[in-house]
């Protein structure tokens, strides 16, 4: 017995029976929503796929189902590039905080052969 069906260019995405939910998208994430409470008991969470077709669909995660992310999906949040981080005030209570940081490849140096240019106070890889 299917109570809930949701649909997407007539193509089944996901429906809801008495006990189980049931999910079928394949596509490509290209954005995740922030967690948003809907009503006084309700939390949703979008999130957006490219499709095989290349079609844009937007999933919406119920409860749940929203709030605990895989680590592949997380590199979407608390996105900034290297300027806003240099920029970034922080505060001195803060013990630990998790950023991605984007940034663009401008230009590849491989006249070093095998050597690497280094830091000059840990010694690590540039």
């Amino acid at each position: 017995m299917i109570n809930n069906c949701l649909n997407y260019s007539n193509t089944t995405l996901a429906y809801e029976s008495s006990s189980s939910i049931f999910v079928d998208v394949v596509g490509c994430l290209y954005g995740i929503g922030d967690i948003e409470s809907v009503g006084s008991k309700w939390k949703k969470r979008d999130i957006h796929i490219l499709t095989d077709y290349l079609a844009k669909a937007k999933i919406i995660l119920w409860d749940e189902f929203g709030e605990n992310l895989p680590r592949e999906e997380e590199m979407f949040l608390n996105r900034m590039d290297i300027k806003e981080l240099l920029e970034a005030e922080w505060s001195c209570e803060l013990q630990e905080y998790i950023v991605t940081v984007k940034s663009k490849i401008i230009e590849i140096h491989n006249y070093f052969g095998w050597y690497y240019i280094s830091c000059n106070v840990c010694s690590k890889k540039i």
